[in-house]
């Protein structure tokens, strides 16, 4: 029974990450160490130092965990912002097709937040930086109105072009390579 985090304060929420980045890059640049190792929530919860603030961090994260999909990795973690930057750039890309009817059943399915049906053209759009590829609306969607498709065959509208050929892919075929897919 996970909380979903209401669209306007995951849209503030998730730019928690990229300030804890910059702050990160700030203080290892100013201290000349890397501080973030007192603070990151896995080493504390492996080397109990009896560091008071940081096991309260991380009894904080393990709570909100319970009732949040990751909250650790959508809203504060540094390494988070990294790889939503590195998403962006990402050679496989999900994207809506054709087929997308917009009945919202693929943006009730997603933990992360990244779907979201446009209210005009009734088309899913998604943020890239977002979505982690687990295939969870992919999995859900009854009209094959996502894919996974390489990122060249996308036009700027993400709109995909009817010279690529269109082959659904399972969510355990993410990250292997065209050759093993094909």
């Amino acid at each position: 029974n996970a909380i979903t985090v209401s669209p306007p304060l995951h849209r503030w929420l998730k730019y928690l990450k990229y300030v804890a980045l910059v702050a990160l890059i700030a203080a290892v640049r100013c201290a000349g160490e890397p501080v973030f190792e007192r603070w990151d929530p896995f080493r504390v919860a492996w080397d109990l130092d009896g560091a008071l603030t940081p096991l309260v961090v991380l009894g904080a994260i393990i709570i909100a965990s319970v009732f949040i999909y990751r909250p650790w990795c959508r809203y504060l973690c540094p390494m988070g912002a990294v790889f939503a930057l590195a998403s962006r750039f990402s050679l496989l890309r999900l994207a809506p097709e054709s087929s997308c009817v917009g009945c919202k059943l693929c943006v009730k399915n997603c933990g992360s937040q990244s779907l979201a049906v446009d209210g005009e053209t009734k088309r899913v759009t998604i943020d890239q930086g977002e979505c982690i590829s687990c295939g969870a609306c992919r999995s859900v969607c009854r009209k094959e109105g996502l894919c996974l498709s390489p990122r060249l065959s996308l036009k700027k509208t993400g709109e995909r072009r009817s010279d690529v050929k269109n082959t659904p892919m399972a969510p355990e075929m993410i990250g292997r390579a065209a050759s093993e897919v094909e």
